[in-house]
Order: C-alpha cells, then sequence, then structure tokens
C-alpha cells in the first residue's frame, strides 16, 4: 500500500467511523424503545413458520376458479404473520407474551449495533494510521460471535413467541409452528472469522517487519 493510498483511506476511516458510531447509538435506542412501546398495545404480532401441511390447508382456503390451486414455493411451508388485537375470552394479551412480540427484533438490532461500535473501533485505528492492529482480530472474532448470538437469540425467540402467540390466540386449531434458523448469519460470520485471521496474520507480518528494522 502506498503512503498516498495509506493517507486516502485513513481520512475516510474517520468519518465512517463516526457514522457507525451514531448508527451503534440509535440502533441500541430503537431496540429498547421496541419492547417497551410494544407492552403497551393491547395485541401482539408472531412470526409465524407453518409447518408444510399447514401451509397448504391454510392456502386451501383461498378461492379459485375449478382447476386452480396455491401451494408453498419451497418444502419449509409458510411464513407469516399472526396478528392478535384480542384473546378469544375478550382479554388483552399476556404482558409477556407482548414483550416477546418485538423482542427477537430488538436482539437483531442490539446486535447490529454492537456489530456497528465495534467496526467503527476498528475504523478509528485504521485513521490513527495503525490498520494491523491488535485488537484487530479480536474485534473481527467479537463481531463474528454477534452475528450468530443475535441470528439464534432472534430466531428463537420468535419461534417462542409464535408456538404461544397461537396457543392462546388459535387453541384447538391445526396451525403447526416450526422453528427456521438461517444459514445466511452462519456464512456472514464465517467470512468474519476469515477476515478475523487475515488481521491476525497481517499483524505477525508487521511485528516481525518491525524486529527486522
Amino acid at each position: 500500500m502506498t503512503s498516498s493510498t495509506a493517507s486516502d483511506t485513513s481520512r475516510l476511516a474517520s468519518p465512517l467511523g463516526a457514522l457507525l458510531l451514531v448508527g451503534s447509538a440509535v440502533l441500541t435506542i430503537i431496540a429498547i424503545a421496541l419492547p417497551i412501546h410494544q407492552i403497551t398495545e393491547p395485541g401482539a404480532v408472531a412470526t409465524v413458520n407453518l409447518a408444510p401441511a399447514a401451509s397448504e390447508t391454510a392456502l386451501m382456503t383461498v378461492p379459485l376458479p375449478d382447476g386452480q390451486q396455491i401451494r408453498p414455493t419451497g418444502d419449509d411451508g409458510l411464513t407469516v404473520n399472526l396478528f392478535v388485537d384480542r384473546l378469544p375470552d375478550g382479554s388483552s394479551v399476556p404482558l409477556t407474551l407482548r414483550l416477546l412480540s418485538d423482542l427477537g427484533t430488538s436482539i437483531w438490532l442490539l446486535g447490529l449495533a454492537s456489530i456497528a461500535y465495534l467496526l467503527a473501533r476498528i475504523l478509528a485505528n485504521i485513521a490513527a494510521g495503525d490498520p494491523f492492529h491488535p485488537s484487530h482480530a479480536r474485534r473481527f472474532t467479537q463481531i463474528a460471535l454477534a452475528i450468530l448470538v443475535a441470528s439464534a437469540g432472534a430466531d428463537t425467540v420468535n419461534y417462542v413467541t409464535a408456538r404461544w402467540l397461537t396457543s392462546v390466540a388459535a387453541p384447538g386449531t391445526d396451525i403447526a409452528v416450526i422453528p427456521y434458523y438461517s444459514l445466511i448469519p452462519i456464512a456472514l460470520a464465517a467470512v468474519t472469522l476469515v477476515l478475523a485471521g487475515a488481521f491476525r496474520s497481517g499483524r505477525r507480518i508487521v511485528e516481525d517487519t518491525e524486529g527486522l528494522i
């Protein structure tokens, strides 16, 4: 990397780092506000992953001309949002369930806020002229962990919320809720761990070079 390129990178890193810090703060505020707002509402909403059989049953209720049908696009069933304003007996949705309604989203937002903060710290070191700071490998590893924890935590909370909400809002129905865990966050975490290894190797080269001077 030439001195000119390094200088341009350092100048760009500083405003990007500041922007990420602001974004991290905004995401944290939203993550805290969402569940608080939801508990003030009488109802709740849950993302429901329907089992394939339940998906086909649900789609069969859609009126279509003879000879036409709607089927799920894959073997995993449908993903739908279940909105419940009142329970069958007319009462409000339980407070804990209303809190869980937006908790999955909040977990993801907190994960993104953590990632933005860690990237801002990395960019701060780059702006200071130290692209291979010893902390960078550790912070990229922390970013990978944040991706995995946020994804698994949000998906688990969403599944628990969906099971609970369907059991109290639609008791006795044939709605079959299944868990869903995306593979995309795992792939992103793997790429991030590769970056961590690259920065660790880069730091080792820098230290070896300094030792020769």
